[in-house]
C-alpha cells in the first residue's frame, strides 16, 4: 500500500527525471543550415552548432534526415562533432528534397525547419536554400 511519504518520494524522482533529462539534450538546432545545388544529383549541406546557451553540454554529433517529395524515400545520417558539413550524392535530377536536421549531446535535440532543395535536371549549379 501505498503512503503518502512514498507517493511524494515518487513525485520527486519523477520532476527530477524531467529536469536532468531535457537539460541533457540541445534546445535549438543547428544555426545557420545551408542546403546547396552542387550538380544535378548532389548537394552540399552545411551549418553551424547551436548557439552556446543552447547546446546543454558539449555537442557530440548531428541528425541529418533527407527526404524525397516524390516517392518519400528517406536517407538519414549521423555525424561526429567535428562535421560542419555534408555531401549527399546520388539524387535524382528534378526531384524536389527537404532536409531537416539536430544537433546531440547524450539526447537528440530538436529538428531545423524544412529545407526544400529542388535539383535540376541540366546541371546548372543553382543559389543557396537557407533554413
Amino acid at each position: 500500500m501505498e503512503t503518502v511519504s512514498s507517493i511524494q518520494h515518487y513525485k520527486d524522482f519523477i520532476v527530477f527525471k524531467i529536469i536532468f533529462f531535457s537539460s541533457i539534450a540541445p534546445s535549438s538546432p543547428p544555426v545557420n543550415v545551408s542546403v546547396y545545388n552542387v550538380t544535378s544529383t548532389e548537394i552540399l549541406i552545411q551549418w553551424l552548432p547551436p548557439k552556446v546557451h543552447h547546446r546543454n553540454g558539449v555537442i557530440r554529433g548531428y541528425f541529418i534526415q533527407l527526404w524525397d517529395t516524390v516517392t518519400g524515400q528517406s536517407l538519414q545520417y549521423e555525424l561526429s562533432s567535428g562535421n560542419s558539413s555534408l555531401m549527399v550524392p546520388g539524387l535524382h535530377p528534378a526531384y524536389t528534397y527537404v532536409v531537416e536536421m539536430a544537433a546531440k549531446t547524450i539526447l537528440e535535440g530538436p529538428f531545423s525547419e524544412d529545407i526544400y532543395v529542388v535539383m535540376d535536371e541540366d546541371g546548372e549549379i543553382l543559389t543557396p536554400y537557407n533554413g
